[in-house]
């Protein structure tokens, strides 16, 4: 291994000495906020916890130390928490109950099979509603294409037949001792749901329990005891909702709705008319929360920062104030922007950080916006809005940290100068990205183009992006000069951003991705022979097209990469759903007559350049997102047209995601080695990489 090989290792290892704050909830007094953290630990382990921070410090709930608890929900009290709890022992999770005083470790309320990905607390904390993965059911998170397991563990054989694997919502008293039992609704897997307490729940739900489904799902208004469904949305493959948000007095259903709904467009309902009411063109929004029952706050994308906001809705008018925006990145569940308010709506809560400023639970003191009567709104603001004239101008800084898990961590990326850059594509439109390099790097120097999954997914200001095996900052601090473009596709710019590769996939967005390599040499910041191009995911699917056709790239890293639509559409398990949104032909399910013919959208494994780029194929073994053949295809494809510069690597137990820390560090120390050995390097150095 080379100096610059090591020196990318030895600062990808130092990253996992982070902690990933994952998100914060105010307590409904406002006075303390729950944050759930991944803590690192020995070897690289880390083990997720719950923290209270309050003016008195922070620190974890009372506990033996030995469990695993995450997602903290707060009784109405401020005086006790629901929290979800695995044990080293124990499969399948368990809701527990916490005292926010200290003191006795939490109480084992109920143990469930499969996986808790929610909990909802009713207003008078009198129960509490769950929403559970079943065994069989495919994760989410940082375990994306990876099976829950049942209580014990994994099957032998696995036995799948209709009705397993489903998500399915489980209501528990907190009052009467009783065990927790399923309520509706019967034949739908549950995406996402919001509930208050009452009879209703507002859902996100599919027939299909596969991850397809939620290309399919639609938002419902379910009867928990009469198990009846009331259809708000049209279930279409091009539309994905996500985020609902039921008023507390089940007058409004606010959700957002996008393409594959990283963020999405802000829709909102009476459901006492049915009739949809007009709000500001809002986009990008991430996250939604009631603090009353006119009060709706958003949290989202602004190009690659973030913002926050609320909306009031008065007597036949909607107010909007948006409260901040800026060149960070806010972070909640899904590692998308989140903000959650104590019950009165003074105290905003999440998770804040930006180059220089690592990952911390931050805290907004702002106002009593459920008490103050609506304003009239005015002309309706841009899809990007800015504060309105008579915003109430706000003190800096808006967000104050109220933990420091990552103090002195600054030094990560010490010396790091992290910068816009923008080039102009082929149809004249400006594509944009985030510039990663070290401030004393001068002249030429090895590039690294590195892309992001989704495509409806982006690079956004943040401390550490970690996409792409988590590389960014570590190809930085070893002396590349790091793209990290945003091309059509990309979330953060709006709906018709997002939406400008349906049906072109590989096609003007993988022109920008090379409109970004090209930018890099005019601008004298890399030479010929010294960019190399990496990606996971569907960016592993452009790294692979871009590898495929040769030329500008001298190496490519292609990671968890789909490279053969006809395979995937049958093998995948979001194959039929995700494949019908984006419109991809040879081998998806979309048919019509405005249906391009099936060659329209390139396939890696089948394209037959005669000078590829030099590939290295990285892969989990457990992937069922992009499953593993998918990796042998494009392998396989390159030895049989006669090119001997490809690698395969598989990861055994692994999913979409890397997540055993041995794996990790192996997979970023063959990627520096691939780049060391096939960029050209510095004339100015006796061999490696500078």
């Amino acid at each position: 291994m080379s100096t610059a090989s090591a020196a990318v290792v030895a600062a990808r290892r130092r990253l996992m000495d982070l902690t990933q704050v994952i998100e914060a909830q105010p307590s409904p007094d406002g006075r303390t906020t729950a944050v759930s953290a991944v803590l690192p630990g020995p070897d690289g382990h880390s083990r997720a916890d719950v923290h209270l921070a309050s003016g008195g410090g922070c620190a974890p709930l009372a506990g033996d130390g030995c469990a695993a608890r995450r997602l903290p929900r707060w009784l109405p009290d401020s005086r006790w928490l629901l929290v979800v709890q695995e044990d080293g022992d124990e499969r399948g999770s368990a809701l527990a109950l916490a005292t926010a005083a200290g003191g006795d470790p939490a109480r084992i309320l109920d143990r469930f099979p499969g996986e808790i990905e929610d909990v909802l607390v009713a207003a008078d904390g009198s129960a509490a509603l769950l929403r559970v993965a079943e065994p069989g059911a495919d994760r989410d998170g940082m375990n994306l294409g990876l099976p829950v397991e049942g209580s014990a563990g994994p099957a032998d054989p696995v036995v799948q037949r209709p009705g397993t694997g489903i998500r399915r919502l489980w209501r528990i008293s907190l009052t009467a001792g009783r065990p927790a039992e399923p309520v509706g609704p019967t034949g739908l897997t549950v995406w996402a749901a919001h509930w208050n307490g009452g009879r209703h729940a507002l859902a996100v739900v599919s027939r299909d329990a596969w991850p397809a489904g939620f290309y399919r799902a639609q938002v419902v208004l379910l009867d928990l005891a009469a198990g009846s469904v009331r259809e708000l949305s049209p279930s279409d493959p091009g539309i994905q909702p996500d985020h609902p948000a039921l008023s507390p007095d089940g007058r409004y259903a606010a959700w957002a709705e996008g393409l594959s709904i990283v963020s999405g467009l802000l829709r909102l309902t009476d459901l006492a008319t049915g009739a949809p009411v007009p709000v500001p063109a809002l986009d990008d929004i991430t996250s939604l929360h009631w603090s009353g029952p006119r009060t709706l706050w958003y949290a989202g994308w602004d190009g690659t920062g973030s913002r926050v906001g609320r909306l009031r809705l008065g007597a036949g008018e909607v107010h909007h104030e948006e409260l901040w925006h800026g060149e960070a990145t806010l972070s909640g569940a899904g590692y998308r922007p989140q903000i959650r308010t104590c019950a009165a709506g003074r105290v905003a809560a999440s998770v804040l950080h930006a180059p220089g400023t690592p990952p911390e639970a931050v805290t907004a003191d702002v106002g009593t916006a459920a008490e103050e009567p609506p304003r009239a709104a005015g002309p309706a603001p841009a899809p990007h809005p800015v504060p309105e004239p008579d915003a109430t101008p706000r003190p800096e800084p808006f967000w104050t940290p109220v933990t420091a898990f990552n103090a002195g961590q600054q030094v990560l990326d010490e010396g790091i100068t992290t910068e816009p850059l923008s080039w102009q594509a082929s149809d004249g439109s400006r594509v944009t990205g985030l510039l990663l390099h070290r401030a004393d790097l001068t002249g030429p120097a090895p590039a690294a183009v590195l892309l992001h999954g989704g495509p409806a997914w982006l690079w956004s200001a943040g401390f550490a992006p970690g996409d792409v095996l988590g590389l960014p900052l570590a190809l930085a601090r070893a002396g590349y000069r790091v793209l990290l473009p945003n091309p059509r596709g990309s979330a953060g710019r709006g709906q018709g951003h997002a939406r400008a590769v349906v049906g072109d996939l590989g096609g003007a967005d993988l022109d920008e991705v090379f409109g970004g390599a090209r930018a890099l040499l005019d601008r004298g910041l890399t030479a010929p022979g010294r960019i190399a191009v990496l990606g996971h995911s569907y960016g592993g699917y452009l790294a692979a097209l871009a590898a495929a056709r040769g030329g500008l790239f001298a190496a490519a890293v292609v990671v968890s990469a789909p490279t053969d639509w006809p395979s995937f559409a049958v093998t995948s398990a979001i194959g039929g759903g995700y494949d019908d949104a984006y419109r991809i032909t040879g081998g998806g399910h979309t048919d019509g007559p405005d249906t391009p013919s099936p060659a329209a959208t390139p396939s890696p494994a089948r394209e037959r350049d005669p000078a590829p780029t030099p590939t290295l194929i990285l892969h989990g073994c457990a992937d069922r997102v992009t499953p593993v053949e998918q990796a042998r295809a494009l392998y396989r494809a390159r030895l049989l047209a006669g090119h001997r510069d490809v690698e395969l690597v598989l990861y055994p137990r692994e999913g979409h995601e890397f997540t055993e820390p041995d794996h990790l560090l192996d997979a970023c120390a063959r990627t520096a080695d691939w780049l060391d050995r096939h960029l050209v390097p510095d004339p100015d150095t006796t061999g490696g990489t500078s």
